[in-house]
């Protein structure tokens, strides 16, 4: 017996040795240095945000419908009630969330592309703006890194600024996927959403409307629409889309380098019909 217990005594210190050393080379194994590990976070970060995007809403449709069909079909009927309350919230700006915008994960998401802010120009937190982004890209993935996080510091370099990335009014009409677009400061890109907030929801206001779509990829001409107050002039410019409110308006254009020199084509239709601008 004697025997028994010193030989199983032997083979626990010999275990607990053998997984302290495992421990210990944990460190050294390839798929564990800093980089590699940092570079599986950037991926699963942009990964989460894909799925997100094209799969959240109809997920969550598909269980609150299957919630519907069990016991606790309350909790489905309390969601729903919530949701026609709050259906038009998206339409009001929102209801962005600080702590969101804030996620370290958004910091992983910047650096696997990787996206950067560049200030050109300072902007006033008393007067409301409406940034042209340009081109679309797939997803528009740099807009939202930009504008719907402060992945690259858009609160620090535009102190004052709000920032509302404009997307397809469609995604507010789903559950759940409405609620985590607002709180990224997201809205829906249509003439009520743009209005209130640049006329009902004070100063520091910025709308970001992102020109073009998937079409912009294939170099087409689009339509440019400038709106005034009570007139409506249609222009063919693939640059920005630009919303005038009393015969002034700021255009701040986000864009490739490539992109850069339709700038000045801009400037100079605007100047054409009249419209103050900053656009250098």
């Amino acid at each position: 017996m004697k025997t028994i217990i010193a030989a199983y005594s032997g083979l626990l210190r010999g275990t607990g040795s053998s997984i302290f050393s495992t421990v210990q080379d944990l460190p050294s194994i390839p798929w564990l240095t800093k980089s590699r590990v940092e570079r599986h976070l950037q991926i699963i970060s942009v990964l989460q945000w894909v799925l997100s995007f094209l799969a959240m809403g109809v997920a969550c449709t598909v269980i609150l419908l299957y919630i519907f069909c069990t016991d606790c079909w309350l909790i489905a009927a309390l969601y729903l009630a919530w949701l026609v309350f709050d259906w038009n919230t998206p339409n009001k700006g929102g209801r962005r969330s600080s702590w969101v915008r804030n996620w370290a994960m958004w910091r992983y998401f910047r650096d696997y592309f990787p996206i950067r802010l560049v200030k050109t120009h300072n902007l006033l937190p008393s007067r409301n703006y409406i940034f042209g982004y340009h081109p679309h890209g797939i997803m528009c993935l740099g807009g939202f890194c930009n504008f719907g996080t402060e992945a690259t510091g858009v609160s620090k370099k535009f102190p004052g600024i709000k920032p509302y990335l404009a997307t397809l009014a469609g995604n507010f009409r789903l559950p759940v996927l409405r609620d985590y677009l607002m709180s990224g400061g997201i809205c829906p890109v249509n003439r009520d959403t743009i209005d209130y907030i640049l006329s009902k929801n004070g100063t520091g206001n910025a709308v970001v409307i992102v020109v073009g779509g998937a079409g912009l990829e294939s170099e087409r001409p689009f339509d440019v629409f400038i709106l005034t107050t009570g007139a409506k002039t249609k222009l063919r410019l693939p640059v920005v889309s630009v919303v005038i409110r009393g015969g002034c308006c700021k255009v701040i254009s986000t864009a490739l380098q490539r992109h850069m020199s339709r700038k000045l084509e801009l400037s100079q239709v605007l100047e054409a019909k009249g419209v103050r601008h900053d656009i250098n």
